[in-house]
């Protein structure tokens, strides 16, 4: 049995700065940053300065306990124009964090793309060109010539769901492409083609012994009640159970890679066919070897006696973080089983943390109380998951420091420590050492 890995995670675009620096190319989260779509000016050009300080992150992982630590790559920081020559000072930064991680007890876990795409690929259509997926194949396959020896973790793709539908849907997300529901499905096609092929180039370049997997925001439906859970596993995996808006939650990714085709509701739920279903699915259903939840909230699921279900607790009653996540601890309990039961792989925790606006105090100190219990909840719920036969194998909090969250900028604050945004001074708070006391006291699960 392979040990619980206990850690946090972090992504490259919110935390590495150094945008331009040593060969690195721009990615489309640079680009955003220099045309001004992030808050108060907040960009990516610094941020926590990790590419300078990969000391300070092995002494805080240390501290904490973790025996592992999610990081993604800069797809433009290997490959600069994406499809291109490799740099070489990129690699070396890399090569440098995975070996010190390895000298330390620690094990890499790693993210392919977390966002941040190379500007030069999104000019010749980023994921709405079929090509993408023979450029992230590339991508995949270089990351394993080079990494995998010494990387035992790798996921694909984080956050499938606001790539492509707040990335080319709604444009919320860089690009900023305002397509609809047309661009993003289509953008959501190519990118699972390029999860297929991307898979196999890794098991070829790093061998089979090396663990792949796919990541997504969870978004799962919770019993309201005791007779309830039926109906809030239904509408978890069911596309559009409930209505249009679903559309993109777990089935529509999940279910094309494990189960060999996309949902039969996707298309009766919506006006026109999708040409793209059917297509490449030889490509896109591949014996992944876990599945990576991304979970912060919750919403509750009751039985309408209609053959539907309804929220009966949000917004009343439901505390919210700043960032607007419903207050739902047993989602880390029903998300994973669901998972688990659906698809008969093994399950990590990706990310599971909470936005706050804590400080550090006159005494030095940063007293973030609401989530030292929300650690406590939440993580009570993955251990009583695991005891009740779910194969959780892992957890890892978000984020080891407050960082860089996208388009609010340094406004939301996730992380275990605090970050000084002008000297990059990392300030450990109260949850950081009430997570150290929890990995010590279950490190054996």
């Amino acid at each position: 049995m392979e040990k619980f890995l206990w850690g946090a995670s972090t992504a490259a675009a919110q935390i590495e700065g150094g945008y331009n620096e040593d060969g690195k190319g721009l990615s489309i989260w640079d680009e955003a940053s220099l045309n001004g779509h992030i808050r108060d000016g907040h960009s990516t050009f610094t941020t926590c300065d990790a590419y300078h300080r990969t000391d300070e992150t092995i002494r805080l992982l240390k501290t904490l306990g973790a025996n592992s630590y999610r990081f993604s790559l800069s797809w433009p920081r290997i490959i600069p124009d994406g499809t291109g020559a490799i740099n070489e000072k990129g690699v070396k930064y890399y090569e440098n964090l995975i070996c010190e991680l390895l000298k330390n007890g620690i094990e890499p876990f790693v993210t392919l793309y977390h966002w941040d795409l190379p500007s030069a690929l999104q000019k010749r259509g980023g994921l709405l060109n079929e090509e993408f997926a023979k450029w992230f194949e590339y991508y995949a396959e270089t990351v394993a010539k080079l990494f995998g020896k010494k990387v035992k973790y790798f996921a694909t793709f984080n956050e499938p769901e606001c790539i492509c539908y707040l990335g080319y849907g709604t444009g919320s997300h860089a690009p900023f492409i305002k397509g609809g529901t047309e661009a993003a499905t289509n953008a959501a096609h190519n990118l699972l083609v390029a999860n297929g092929l991307a898979f196999r180039a890794i098991k070829k370049y790093a061998g089979n012994d090396v663990k792949v997997g796919f990541i997504i925001a969870s978004a799962p439906r919770i019993p309201a009640g005791e007779k309830d859970e039926g109906v809030a596993r239904k509408a978890t995996y069911d596309c559009c159970y409930h209505d249009k808006d679903s559309f993109f939650n777990n089935a529509h990714f999940l279910d094309p890679i494990f189960l060999g085709h996309y949902p039969e509701n996707i298309v009766s739920n919506f006006s026109r066919p999708f040409g793209y279903l059917g297509k490449n699915a030889d490509i896109i259903k591949c014996d992944m070897d876990f599945i990576g939840l991304n979970i912060y909230q919750g919403v509750f699921a009751a039985d309408d006696g209609k053959g539907g279900y309804y929220d009966p607790h949000s917004p009343v009653n439901t505390p919210k973080s700043l960032a607007g996540a419903n207050y739902t601890p047993t989602a880390c309990y029903y998300a994973p089983k669901f998972a688990y039961e659906r698809y008969k792989v093994p399950v990590y925790i990706t990310e599971n943390g909470v936005s706050l606006t804590d400080a550090v105090g006159f005494d030095g100190v940063v007293h973030d109380d609401s989530r030292t219990v929300y650690i406590h909840d939440y993580v009570s719920e993955v251990i009583r998951a695991k005891k009740d036969g779910v194969d959780i194998r892992g957890y890892f909090y978000w984020s080891l420091y407050d960082n860089l969250e996208w388009s609010a900028g340094f406004t939301c604050k996730f992380g275990l420590c605090h970050t000084n945004f002008q000297t990059f001074e990392k300030t450990p708070k109260d949850s950081f050492w009430y997570y150290k006391k929890i990995i010590k006291e279950n490190e054996d699960i």
